[in-house]
């Protein structure tokens, strides 16, 4: 609507479009930099800059510093939902509508994190 391709929830049941894909607090996504969290993680919270050890992970994204932008009761407690960025699905059934094109990493088993802020 009016070049604004995303939605975004705004609180109390509300949504409304918006330019960027955007966190729980309105940042801009940056793609293989900004993830999300469960909001039921005890460990890690929102707007924390992590450093993500895992060479799965790097040599995938090419990324090890990401910033926690979302929560949501939707991701598991002790997952990091990283956010890719705009891609064709994998494709199209199934989980693989939710899977982006670029990159075959599911998931990363045995990763440290370290929350630097």
């Amino acid at each position: 609507v009016d070049g604004r391709n995303y939605i975004r929830w705004m609180n109390d049941n509300r949504y409304a479009f918006a330019d960027a894909p955007v966190g729980r607090r309105g940042e801009v996504l940056v793609p293989r930099r900004s993830c999300a969290i469960s909001s039921r993680n005890k460990f890690l919270r929102q707007h924390a800059l992590l450093k993500i050890k895992s060479q799965t992970v790097n040599e995938e994204t090419g990324s090890d510093e990401w910033f926690v932008c979302d929560t949501g009761a939707g991701v598991h407690p002790l997952q990091i939902d990283l956010y890719w960025g705009e891609d064709e699905p994998r494709g199209a059934i199934g989980r693989q509508r939710a899977r982006p094109r670029g990159t075959w990493m599911e998931y990363a088993f045995e990763v440290e994190v370290i929350a630097k802020r």
